[in-house]
């Protein structure tokens, strides 16, 4: 085939194109997009559970060391407004001793605030007993009839009392951020942990001994201020922190 008889390119128009139609997209809504929509949006989280036995092991750091049937309640709130400003609440396990709340608020590329509790405990024994008088105070004292020559000539039947030996460990914290100008912002943030109850221990007097509940009274506070310079090169940061224990 030489030159003169190869075909050319086809058309697809036997006539002049028209303009390509303009597509109206303003009405398009997105059903999966995973920004998140204007206005207030929740969620509610509710179950229940049952515990066959008493148990401090199982209930150590999980809440559940007593038989019997509990409710866990929880949920999110969230908030989008307009400018880039947010809120949001988040609550889990409620009906338990591991309770957790955490609340944030703030304007995107500009600040943030943060509040947060959260609580869990901690379990030695269970059904333990005592003759001291004055268990979680800083004194303990025997009863009528201590000491005695031999343990079974004490009075243990009438003077046993059941104490609880375990803390609850609880922290408060609240935080805020500010964005600044050229590259910087600007952190403060303070934290209080605080524990309370018992915890077994021991003392003794030459050839004496005896196991004895101290009260648990531990107070921690935390005091952070920062403030950061960050470029897509360089990173630093400058803080200063306090903290104080108090028992």
């Amino acid at each position: 085939m030489n030159a003169r008889n190869r075909p050319g390119p086809r058309s697809h128009c036997r006539t002049a194109c028209p303009a390509a139609a303009q597509t109206d997209t303003s009405q398009w809504k997105c059903e999966t997009c995973p920004y998140p929509k204007k206005g207030a949006t929740g969620t509610l989280d509710a179950g229940a559970g049952y515990v066959s036995d008493d148990s401090p092991t199982l209930g150590n750091y999980t809440g559940l060391n007593q038989k019997g049937a509990y409710l866990d309640l929880g949920g999110t709130v969230t908030y989008r407004g307009e400018s880039g400003y947010y809120a949001d609440v988040t609550a889990s396990d409620l009906g338990l001793d591991i309770r957790r709340v955490e609340a944030q608020s703030g304007r995107e590329g500009l600040y943030n605030f943060r509040l947060g509790y959260a609580e869990i405990p901690r379990y030695f024994a269970d059904g333990a007993t005592t003759p001291f008088l004055g268990n979680g105070g800083n004194s303990l004292t025997l009863p009528a009839g201590f000491p005695a020559a031999t343990t079974s000539s004490m009075p243990l039947a009438t003077t046993l009392q059941p104490i609880e030996l375990g803390y609850k460990a609880s922290r408060f914290d609240l935080s805020g951020t500010w964005i600044g100008q050229q590259n910087f912002s600007y952190r403060v943030s303070l934290r209080r942990d605080v524990r309370d109850g018992t915890k077994p221990t021991a003392g003794s007097f030459f050839s004496t001994a005896s196991q004895l509940a101290a009260p648990v009274d531990y107070t921690t506070d935390q005091f952070e201020v920062a403030v950061s310079y960050v470029t897509p090169r360089l990173q630093a940061t400058l803080a200063y922190q306090l903290s104080q224990f108090d028992n």
